[in-house]
């Protein structure tokens, strides 16, 4: 509407004022045609039970827990090098997603050693 004002030489305002005066029908719908017919639309799929978020999140540690394969223990060692991050960075986003566990050490009975598991992995 700027820009059109600016072309006739006079403010959007005025120009404004104008349309309501001859389309009162023009002004807040965007310009489209009165008789404009809206059809339903297909395909879709239900939001039930999902987390609806207005901007695409940027964590990707979600994802790669979510991945591991279920029954499986990781090292954060193995995993930082996999994911390119450090031990203590990989070890504390584990804690978040509630998947690091601790294991005894086959060659050493009584030794725990931290361990990365799937999320969903029962345990205490």
């Amino acid at each position: 509407m700027t820009a059109a004002a600016k072309s006739l030489g006079i403010s959007a305002p005025a120009l404004r004022k104008r349309i309501m005066q001859v389309r009162p029908d023009l002004i807040g719908s965007g310009f489209t045609s009165p008789n404009t017919e809206v059809s339903t639309v297909d395909g879709g799929f239900s939001l039930s039970g999902r987390t609806v978020l207005a901007a695409k999140p940027t964590d990707i540690w979600k994802a790669r827990f979510f991945a591991l394969k279920p029954g499986m223990g990781y090292t954060t060692e193995h995993l930082a090098d996999q994911w390119g991050n450090s031990m203590d960075t990989v070890k504390s986003k584990a804690k978040r997603f509630k998947a690091l566990r601790y294991v005894e050490d086959a060659e050493r009975p009584g030794c725990y050693m931290a361990c990365i598991v799937h999320p969903e992995t029962k345990g205490n």
